[in-house]
């Protein structure tokens, strides 16, 4: 298995860990796997649950990113603000 941190989504604000398979392992038409912070853990997750999970996921043969939203964990606040048309 292989970790690797990221950087992504508009500004590159938005913050993530791919755990990628053995290429041994990989199934290559298996979906990957999403998972995103819970509020106030940022992509650990509480008790670091979701490392875990992401880990047993990826021994599977299963691309995972866990990543923190907008605004929370290691994520940085979009720029944008809402607007309204009225």
């Amino acid at each position: 298995m292989r970790e690797q941190a990221l950087k992504f989504g508009n500004g590159s604000r938005l913050v993530g860990i791919l755990s990628e398979p053995d290429p041994s392992l990989k199934l290559v038409s298996g979906p990957g796997v999403l998972m995103w912070n819970v509020g106030i853990h940022h992509h650990i997750g509480p008790n670091r649950i979701f490392v875990d999970l992401a880990r047993a996921v990826a021994d599977c043969g299963f691309t995972c990113l866990r990543f923190d939203v907008s605004g929370l964990g290691d994520s940085e606040a979009g720029g944008v603000e809402a607007t309204s048309d009225r």
